[in-house]
């Protein structure tokens, strides 16, 4: 009997609960004086819980951090996604940005769709496969969002994307069963052929 053991002893639904936890933007790559007062920790939705449009999610986490209320950026929302498919992502995207349509990207590629207004804030969605990321960044009051900040943390957040759909790429079960293949050499062995 096989296990999904990897080689630090982690399940592999553990080493994608954990690329999905490293997935979130830390306080290394964020301005300073921000805090995080809600870390992103939901590896699975609680009876009960009303996930609205996150339904079809695997994994759905969000990080909450805020600074001074004058600060440049007083609020940054980081929300991230991990569906069981491309296509449920594609929905997703979809239903945040309604009415407005979500732009197709070329396959394999990060699309990304935002809408800046750095007196009002600023919504960058970003998605690559079954991932999909959600950044909203508040100024705070009678400030202005630095002109570089949201396109600084949209990038990092695209590369965090692009690390965890890798990863959910890399640990996704095959699609076939092996046990089936060592069945039809058996077969052959004592037959001569590999049967239907």
């Amino acid at each position: 009997m096989t296990t999904d053991e990897g080689e630090e002893g982690r399940s592999r639904s553990g080493r994608l609960q954990a690329a999905f936890d490293a997935s979130f933007l830390t306080a290394a790559v964020l301005p300073a004086g921000l805090t995080l007062i809600r870390a992103p920790a939901s590896p699975r939705f609680a009876a009960g819980e009303d996930v609205g449009a996150d339904a079809g999610a695997v994994c759905h986490g969000q990080a909450i951090w805020l600074g001074q209320p004058d600060a440049p950026l007083y609020r940054l929302d980081d929300e991230r996604w991990l569906l069981a498919g491309a296509r449920r992502a594609d929905a997703l995207v979809r239903g945040l940005l309604e009415p407005a349509s979500a732009s197709n990207s070329a396959p394999g590629a990060v699309a990304s769709v935002v809408r800046d207004d750095l007196r009002a804030g600023v919504l960058r969605i970003t998605w690559l496969g079954p991932v999909v990321a959600r950044l909203r960044l508040t100024p705070g009051e009678d400030a202005t969002l630095p002109d570089d900040l949201p396109a600084e943390l949209g990038r990092l957040a695209g590369a965090a994307v692009t690390r965890l759909a890798e990863t959910a790429a890399e640990l996704r079960r095959p699609w076939w069963r092996p046990v089936r293949w060592r069945h039809g050499r058996r077969r052959t062995a004592r037959t001569g052929h590999p049967g239907p």
